[in-house]
């Protein structure tokens, strides 16, 4: 079997103390969750032996001594800090602890040395007897040798003995690991396979379960009350300084997690070890320092002090100063430091916000010891450079980053003119092509704008007014280059605009285009003149165009800008007046909210919208425009009206549209057919047209006048003249197609899922025929909206036993009318079975209809007499 040197490491950490009735000893498992746990012996993955031996020793648990778990490498890949105490030591409950294990999933390093350290810190090892029973198939993963760990602690005198078993490891290991047992006054024990690997933890943990008898105690004074009953100290390493780091500390709930905070956030002292008082119970304190973050658990026993000491791992300084070149000047350049992550790329940010060297002294940083990343920008410059922070040095970081010059920039129309505000777009020459903008500073008129830059050859673009400029120039080393851009002359022009000729002004939009060899060019300024005061904008000297916007006035204007002049323009737009508008579902009745748009009337013609004002119930809407004929349409409901007015000059035209709709009414046809209805007026220009089933009728809205209404139904067309307004409107009219029909009938044509159908009613009786295999029915309108009775066809898919109207194909049909017999929805089935298959249908039009016997006999002897 090839041997796989990847870390296993189950961990049983014990303080023995006598067993009295209310003292037990105590062991914490150590479980190994690191990714290499998923590696084989025997065709067996490590991680089931491992779950398997640690099961059966939790099974077989002897219950006078108390059991913890802890666990690392389960929830982060490549942290050396993925240590979790899972199950606080306590009675053992031996069901949570193997449900725990059950669930575990490798994923992480192998922390051999901190976990033995955590452990040990968590059984307050300083205070009493301790043993660990460690096993493990590999070597440490993050820290340095754990075998120094256990010589530390056996040389600061504390009586600390660990047991090793090494399962299944190389030569080297076996003495990594044996030199931890030696260290330690332990035994070490070789196991190469998983039973090996049971046999050695059966004698160790019988180990565990011996203790010494204890001599009859000498009975210890009542103690006094105590004060406080928890002390707290941290440091970077052991036996290092104390240090400030905040804390919080919780209640443990009933997972082990931390449950209910009973402390504000609180910091260590540097001096003295900070005191707190808390009632008895496990709790959980977790503690920052720096980069570090760890959580602990505890207990608080009754007339006991706790102690809790916090190691958090150690740091140094680095201190950043940034210069030109080397040994040069210190410079102002800003940074950011960052952790390197498993790909050497930045990582977590360490510093809280952009830092920037100064050029008198370094600025300092405390971080922990690692690999890192710093940032710096500087002018145009950006460096990004590893380092390295070691324990006990302070790293020095001297960023170079390149040599610079300085430009002064100002601008001016002319040569030896005044200077002018103006943009400007720095750009590098980079590899003979103008690269990305670098900077983008503006000269003003009183002082030239000065930039520094790095060394090298560079295109300014500078924006004046409509004016854009590039120019070159070179930045050296130490020296000032100085740029004065000529942008080229300008004038200014005055904008207002008014209705007439000396009228007040009014406000109105414009757009300003220049002349380019001959052609109007493209916008290049959109002023806004007002009431109270022209608008003034500068230009560059040529010819132009504006283009003025006022209400529905649009007129272009050209002008001139001359140098150094001021060029005068009001726009004459042209004379308006005011439109109000408001109404009602009736003549004198309330206001409504109603939509309108208007049209003026161009060459007789309706134009386009240029106006779309709404209504309301409080107050007239009202619209300024040009003078002139117009017409307003206007929609409210499912109304729409149509109204002719004028504007004149400084007059206002009051509009109410009135909705009150005529109204015409259909008779002599089947109610549910369909009405086509097309309004004319007197030229014969189609007004309006609608459609509507008979029952419905129409309502039309329309203008004062008078107008033909075409009713068309069954290709039956009756025309009807109608006036609207005045003392002679027709109030409402009746169209008459001159035919007896009952709202109940169903007689007709009907459109239907199983063809095209005729029905014919006799009182009650209905017979019927449709399209689909010569098809007939039969039955009775049992209620005025339900028929009932049969279909007969010539063939179908069931043949029946019996015999209907000569023919075995048929079945049962059920029809349900709605409201306005216009529609059905039925069902039908085959033979004397329960109708379950879906008919439907709508309908058509009405039968021609059919002679009175009276009528055939007149007709019949009419014939003989011709004959």
């Amino acid at each position: 079997m090839k041997k796989l040197l990847l870390k296993l490491l189950l961990i049983l950490t014990v303080v023995t103390t006598a067993i009295t009735a209310e003292d037990k000893p105590q062991a914490v498992i150590i479980f190994d969750a690191s990714g290499s746990m998923w590696g084989q012996i025997d065709g067996v993955n490590k991680i089931t032996i491992a779950k398997e031996a640690l099961n059966k020793v939790v099974g077989e648990w002897n219950p006078d001594v108390e059991l913890g778990l802890t666990v690392y490498g389960h929830r982060k890949k490549g942290d050396c800090s993925d240590i979790e105490s899972v199950v606080p030591v306590s009675t053992v409950d031996k069901d949570k602890i193997i449900s725990i294990i059950k669930k575990i999933q490798p994923k992480g390093k192998t922390p051999i040395a901190r976990t033995l350290q955590q452990v040990a810190e968590e059984l307050k090892f300083t205070e009493e007897k301790a043993t660990i029973i460690l096993i493990s198939d590999g070597k440490e993963s993050c820290d340095a040798n754990p075998c120094d760990v256990a010589k530390n602690l056996e040389k600061r005198g504390i009586d600390f003995v660990t047991h090793v078993i090494g399962f299944n490891v190389d030569s080297k290991t076996d003495e990594q690991l044996e030199c931890i047992a030696d260290a330690t006054g332990g035994e070490y024990f070789s196991a190469k396979n998983a039973t090996a690997l049971n046999e050695a933890m059966k004698k160790i943990v019988k180990k565990v379960e011996k203790v010494e008898p204890m001599p009859t105690p000498t009975p210890k004074p009542t103690p006094k009350k105590l004060k406080n009953n928890l002390k707290i100290t941290a440091s970077e390493k052991e036996g290092g300084k104390w240090i400030e780091a905040n804390y919080n500390i919780y209640k443990q709930n009933d997972e082990g997690k931390e449950g209910k905070r009973m402390t504000n956030t609180s910091f260590t002292s540097k001096k003295e070890a900070v005191k707190n008082k808390l009632p008895v119970g496990k709790y959980i304190i977790e503690a920052d320092y720096n980069a570090f973050n760890k959580k602990m658990p505890f207990e608080i026993k009754a007339d006991e002090v706790t102690k809790l000491h916090i190691v958090f791992g150690q740091t140094s300084k680095v201190e950043v100063r940034a210069s030109e070149t080397k040994g040069g000047k210190w410079i102002k350049a800003s940074y950011n430091i960052y952790m390197q992550n498993e790909e050497g790329k930045e990582g977590k940010r360490m510093t809280n916000t952009t830092s920037t060297s100064t050029k008198k002294e370094a600025i300092s940083h405390k971080v922990p010891v690692g690999k890192y990343i710093i940032e710096v920008d500087y002018n145009a410059f950006n460096k990004k450079i590893p380092f390295k922070v070691k324990a006990d040095e302070v790293t020095k970081l001297n960023i170079i980053m390149g040599s610079t010059g300085k430009v002064e920039i100002s601008a001016s129309e002319k040569e030896g003119g005044k200077w002018v505000r103006a943009s400007h777009w720095i750009y590098p020459i980079v590899d003979g092509e103008k690269g990305s903008s670098i900077a983008s500073p503006d000269s003003t008129k009183d002082k030239a704008k000065e930039v520094k830059l790095p060394i090298g050859k560079y295109i300014i673009e500078s924006k004046y007014n409509e004016f854009t400029k590039e120019t070159p120039f070179e930045i050296k080393v130490g020296e000032v280059t100085k740029l004065n851009i000529i942008m080229g002359q300008t004038g200014k022009v005055e904008i207002s605009a008014s209705e007439k000729e000396g009228g007040k002004w009014v406000r109105a939009s414009h757009w300003i285009f220049p002349i380019v060899d001959g052609e109007k060019g493209s916008s290049i300024a959109s002023p806004d003149s007002t009431k109270e005061k022209a608008k003034k904008i500068k230009l560059p000297i040529g010819k132009y165009i504006i283009e003025s916007k006022y209400n529905e006035f649009t007129k272009e204007t050209p002008f001139e800008i001359k140098s150094g002049e001021v060029t005068k323009l009001n726009i004459i737009m042209g004379q308006t007046g005011k439109v109000e508008i408001s109404a009602s579902e009736k003549e004198g009745g309330k206001w409504v909210r109603a939509s309108h748009w208007i049209y003026p009337i161009i060459d007789g013609e309706k134009g386009s919208s240029i106006a779309s004002p709404d209504s309301t119930k409080e107050k007239a809407k009202e619209v300024k425009l040009p003078i002139g004929k117009y017409i307003i349409e206007s929609k409210y409901n499912k109304f729409t009206k149509e109204t002719p007015f004028e504007v004149k000059a400084g007059e206002v035209t009051k509009l109410h549209i009135n909705f009150a709709p005529f109204h015409v009414t259909i008779k002599g046809i089947n109610q549910c057919s369909i009405v086509n209805y097309e309004v004319i007026s007197p030229k014969g220009r189609m007004v309006t047209q609608s459609q509507a089933p008979a029952n419905k009728g129409a309502d039309f809205v329309l203008p004062d006048g008078t107008y033909y209404i075409e009713s068309t139904a069954n290709g039956v067309t009756k025309k009807n003249k109608i006036t609207i307004g005045g003392a002679d409107a027709t109030k409402g009219v009746t169209v008459d197609f001159g035919r007896e029909y009952t709202k109940s009938s169903v007689e007709g044509e009907w459109k239907t899922s199983e063809g095209t159908t005729k029905i014919r009613l006799g009182g009650t009786k209905v017979q019927g025929s449709y399209s689909q295999d010569n098809g007939e029915l039969i039955g009775e309108m049992t209620y005025p909206q339900k028929f009932e009775g049969f279909w007969i066809e010539d063939n179908s898919d069931v043949k029946c036993s019996t015999v209907k109207n000569g023919r075995y194909y048929w079945g049962k049909v059920v029809w349900e009318f709605d409201d306005d017999m216009c529609s059905f929805k039925g069902k039908w089935g085959y033979c004397n079975k329960k109708p379950d298959s879906s008919w439907n249908g709508t309908f058509i039009k009405s039968l021609p209809k059919e002679p009175t016997k009276e009528e055939l006999i007149k007709a019949d002897s009419e014939t003989s007499t011709t004959k």
